[in-house]
C-alpha cells in the first residue's frame, strides 16, 4: 500500500512538472513574437518617415527644422524708402497686430544658421562689441510675419544691427535698438563686509580699478581695459565675494524730430487736459525730475518753473555764487546742483546740446498763461532737470542709476525717463526700488522699435510703461508694445519747447511718457492721492480702452484721460495747502470743492476755461 502512495505522488510530481513547462514555453514564444512585431514597425516608421525628408528637399534640411539652435532665418527689413544715414528702421508692426504667441527660448549660434520658410524670427539684439556677455542670453521670438519682410529660400546668416546714432532726420518708421555697453566699465555689487582693500585685491589682478560707487545702493563703477569686459565678468561672477556683475549697458532717448507743421497742441483734447485744468493745474509743492539729455533753464516758457535749490543759492562767505563756486555748500553731496544735476560731469552745468530734455520738459510743465509758446500738462508744478544722457541722446544705466537716486533724494513726487535700453540691470532695478521707496512714481517711455518687446527699466512693475498713439487714437506704428505696456498717450508730432528759445514738433513714446508725468503731476497736487499706487491707480483704472476690450498689447489699459482720473476717489478733502490756480480758471475752486465721489464723471465739462497762450489748441 505505501508503494502505491509513493508511486501515485511520484505521477504527480511529475506531472505538474511538465504542465509549468509548456505553460512557461508558451508565454517565451508569445512574447518573442509581440517583440518582433514592434521591431518591424519600427523599422518599418522610420523608412518612411526618411523617404519622406528626402523626398521634400533633403533630409538634412528636415532635420535642421527639429534642431532649435540651428532655426535661423533672413530676412529683409529694409525698405524702398531708406532715411539718410544714421537712421535705422524695421517694418512697422499692423494696426491690429494680435498679441504674438512667445515660443519657448532657445539660444541662437551663428555657426549653424539655417533658413526656415514657415516662422519669422527676431533674434534678441546684439552687443555693439565683438563680445558677448556670457550671461545675456539671446532669444528668439516667433512674431507675426511682417508684409514686407523678405524670407530668402536659402541658409543665411541673419546680419547683426549697426549701432543707433541719433541724428536730426525726420522719419516716423520704428528704431532698432540695441543693447551695447560700456566698453571699459562694469558694475558690480562687492559682499557688504569687504573693504576698499579687499575690493581692490579682487579687481586689480584683472587690470580693474574702482571709479565711482553709487553708496545709496551699494554698487561700484569700474575701469577695466577695453574690450576685456567678457573676461573679466565671467572672473568675477565666479567669486562667491561678487553679489552682482554686470556691463554697464547704454540707454537712449526715444523720439523722432519732424518738420514743425503743427503749431498746435492737438493731443491735449485726446488726453482731457483742458477739463482738467478745470480742477487742477498743479501745485509748485510738486515736482517733476526729468532725467534727460539736460534742460534750457531759460527758455521763456521753463525758466520760471525750474526747481531751485536753496542751499546753493545766493552767495558765500567769499562773495562768490554759490551756484558755481564749485563747492558742496549745502553738504548733500552733489556740488553746485543750484537748478538740477548733471550727473555726467557731477556737477551743475544743464546745459541741453540736443533737445530732447527741453522737449520732454515742456510737455510736462511748460508755463502757461504768459502770452507765449504753449502749457505743459502741469503748468503749476515744477521742473527738476537731471542730466544724465549727452548731446547725442545716450548714457549708461549708471548715469541714469545716479540721477535716480539724486531725483528720490530731493524729493521728486514724478520722475520722468524718457529713454532706456534693452539689457536688463540689477543696478537699474535697485535704484528704480529706492525710488519708489522714496515715494517718487517713475514714468518711463515704452521705447520706439515697433516690436514686442518693452525696453528696460519700463518693462519693470514699478514703472508706468507709455507707448505712443496718433491723433486719431492708433497705435503708432514706431511705439514697442508688449504684456509690459501700461498705458498709451499721443506721440506723433508733439509741439514743445526747444533748445534757443523755440518750439518744434517730435515724436516718440518719449513724448508720450511726458504727457503722463504731467498728468501724474496734477493728480500729486490733490489730498486724495496721497502716495505713488493711488496715482498709479488712478491712471490705469480711468484710461479710455482702446483695442481689444480690457488691458492688450498695444495699449495696456488704455489712453490716458487725465479728467477722469482727477474725478476718481475724490471724496471731501481735508484742509491742505491750495494747489496753485493760474488766472482765468474762475472755476476751479468751486470744482475742486465738489468734486464726484468715486466714480468716473458721465460726460466732460462743456466748457473749458484755456490758458492764453497763442499756440494752446
Amino acid at each position: 500500500m505505501l508503494s502505491f502512495w509513493k508511486l501515485k505522488t511520484k505521477f504527480s510530481i511529475n506531472a505538474w512538472r511538465q504542465f509549468l513547462t509548456i505553460r512557461v514555453g508558451l508565454i517565451v514564444v508569445i512574447l518573442s513574437f509581440l517583440w518582433s512585431l514592434g521591431w518591424l514597425y519600427d523599422n518599418f516608421a522610420s523608412a518612411a518617415s526618411i523617404s519622406s525628408m528626402t523626398s521634400s528637399g533633403g533630409l538634412d534640411h528636415n532635420l535642421d527644422a527639429f534642431n532649435p539652435r540651428r532655426t535661423r532665418i533672413a530676412i529683409d527689413t529694409t525698405p524702398d524708402d531708406t532715411p539718410a544715414q544714421g537712421n535705422i528702421t524695421t517694418t512697422s508692426p499692423p494696426q491690429d497686430v494680435p498679441e504674438p504667441t512667445s515660443t519657448p527660448e532657445i539660444l541662437p549660434t551663428q555657426e549653424d544658421a539655417t533658413a526656415t520658410p514657415t516662422i519669422e524670427l527676431n533674434p534678441s539684439p546684439t552687443p555693439t562689441s565683438a563680445e558677448s556677455p556670457p550671461f545675456v542670453t539671446q532669444t528668439l521670438t516667433t512674431t507675426t510675419i511682417i508684409p514686407s519682410a523678405t524670407i530668402t529660400g536659402t541658409p543665411s546668416i541673419l546680419t547683426p544691427l549697426p549701432t543707433l546714432v541719433v541724428t536730426a532726420t525726420a522719419t516716423l518708421e520704428p528704431v532698432n535698438i540695441i543693447d551695447p555697453y560700456v566698453p571699459d566699465q562694469i558694475i558690480v555689487k562687492f559682499d557688504d563686509n569687504l573693504k576698499a582693500s579687499d575690493m581692490e585685491e579682487i579687481i586689480s589682478p584683472l587690470g580693474g580699478k574702482l571709479l565711482e560707487e553709487i553708496p545709496q545702493l551699494k554698487y561700484w563703477l569700474l575701469q577695466v581695459p577695453t574690450g576685456q569686459v567678457t573676461n573679466i565678468l565671467a572672473s568675477l561672477q565666479s567669486n562667491s565675494k561678487i553679489i552682482v556683475a554686470e556691463p554697464n549697458y547704454t540707454a537712449q532717448t526715444f523720439s523722432t524730430p519732424d518738420d514743425p507743421d503743427y503749431t498746435k497742441q492737438d493731443y491735449l483734447t485726446n488726453i482731457q487736459a483742458q477739463h482738467a485744468w478745470d480742477i487742477t493745474t498743479g501745485s509748485s509743492d510738486v515736482f517733476i525730475a526729468v532725467i534727460d539729455t539736460g534742460l534750457e533753464v531759460d527758455h521763456p516758457d521753463l525758466s520760471s518753473k525750474i526747481w531751485v535749490n536753496k542751499g546753493e543759492d545766493g552767495y558765500d562767505n567769499q562773495g562768490r555764487a554759490k551756484r558755481n563756486n564749485q563747492v558742496d555748500d549745502d553738504g548733500n553731496g552733489y556740488v553746485d546742483d543750484w537748478q538740477g544735476w548733471n550727473a555726467i560731469d557731477n556737477n551743475g552745468e544743464l546745459q541741453d546740446e540736443n533737445g530732447h530734455g527741453t522737449h520732454v520738459a515742456g510737455i510736462a510743465a511748460a508755463e502757461a498763461n504768459n502770452h507765449q509758446g504753449i502749457a505743459g500738462i502741469s503748468w503749476g508744478a515744477r521742473l527738476l532737470p537731471i542730466k544724465a544722457l549727452d548731446k547725442s541722446g545716450n548714457g549708461s544705466y549708471a548715469l541714469i542709476a545716479k540721477a535716480l537716486v539724486f531725483a528720490a533724494r530731493h524729493g521728486a513726487q514724478v520722475i520722468n525717463l524718457s529713454a532706456g535700453g534693452t539689457g536688463s540691470s540689477q543696478l537699474l532695478k535697485a535704484a528704480i526700488d529706492y525710488a519708489d521707496a522714496s515715494g517718487s512714481l517713475i514714468v518711463a517711455a515704452a521705447g520706439d522699435t515697433g516690436l514686442d518687446r518693452p525696453t528696460f527699466p519700463a518693462s519693470l512693475d514699478l514703472v508706468i510703461a507709455v507707448g505712443a498713439t496718433d491723433l486719431q487714437n492708433q497705435h503708432a506704428n514706431f511705439s514697442t508694445y508688449g504684456k509690459a505696456i501700461d498705458l498709451v498717450a499721443p506721440g506723433v508730432k508733439i509741439y514743445s519747447t526747444t533748445p534757443g528759445r523755440g518750439y518744434d514738433v517730435r515724436s516718440g513714446s518719449s513724448m508720450a511718457a511726458a504727457e503722463v508725468s504731467g498728468a501724474a503731476a496734477l493728480l500729486a497736487s490733490l489730498p486724495q492721492f496721497h502716495s505713488t499706487e493711488s496715482i498709479r491707480q488712478a491712471l490705469l483704472s480711468s484710461a479710455k480702452d482702446l483695442g481689444d476690450p480690457g488691458i492688450d498689447s498695444l495699449f495696456g489699459a488704455g489712453l490716458l484721460q487725465a479728467y477722469s482720473a482727477l474725478s476718481l476717489n475724490a471724496g471731501t478733502p481735508t484742509p491742505t495747502p491750495t494747489p496753485t490756480l493760474i488766472a482765468g480758471l474762475s472755476l476751479a475752486l468751486e470744482a475742486f470743492s465738489s468734486l464726484p465721489t468715486a466714480t468716473l464723471p458721465a460726460a466732460a465739462p462743456t466748457s473749458t476755461p484755456k490758458p492764453n497762450d497763442p499756440h494752446v489748441a
